[in-house]
C-alpha cells in the first residue's frame, strides 16, 4: 500500500467517518471485484464509493488526488452533486423483483422486433 495514499485516507476516514464508513482491500488480490465495479487494478490506489443498502457505487476519478480534493468530492457525493451508479447484476434485480412485466415486455420486443 502507498504510505503517502494511505496516510491521507486515514486522515479523511477521520473527517468524514459521520457521513461513511471506510476501509481497504488488495485491489490485485480482488481483481474480479474491483474490475466490477470500473476500477482498473493498473491503476492503484482507487478509492470506491459503495452504497450498500442500495447497491450503487462510484469510482472516485483518478485526479481526486489528496485529503482536501477527496473531501471535496465525497462531500458532493453525499449531497447528491454528483451522482452514484449502479452495476448491471443490481439493475436486473430490481428490473426482475419490480418491474418485471417491462422487463418482459422488452424481451419480448427485443425477440421479435430482430426475427419480424
Amino acid at each position: 500500500i502507498n504510505a503517502e495514499f494511505l496516510t491521507t485516507m486515514r486522515g479523511v476516514a477521520k473527517e468524514k467517518e459521520d457521513l461513511f464508513s471506510f476501509g481497504y482491500i488488495d485491489g490485485k488480490a480482488w481483481q474480479p471485484f474491483v474490475t466490477k465495479y470500473g476500477i482498473s487494478t493498473r491503476v492503484l490506489p482507487r478509492v470506491l464509493i459503495m452504497d450498500v443498502a442500495t447497491e450503487h457505487y462510484l469510482p472516485v476519478p483518478v485526479d481526486v488526488k489528496g485529503h482536501h480534493s477527496i473531501c471535496e468530492y465525497l462531500e458532493k457525493v453525499s449531497t447528491g452533486e454528483v451522482k452514484m451508479t449502479r452495476n448491471l447484476d443490481a439493475l436486473f434485480k430490481v428490473l426482475a423483483k419490480d418491474y418485471w412485466h417491462i422487463g418482459l415486455a422488452s424481451l419480448v420486443i427485443l425477440v421479435v422486433i430482430p426475427i419480424g
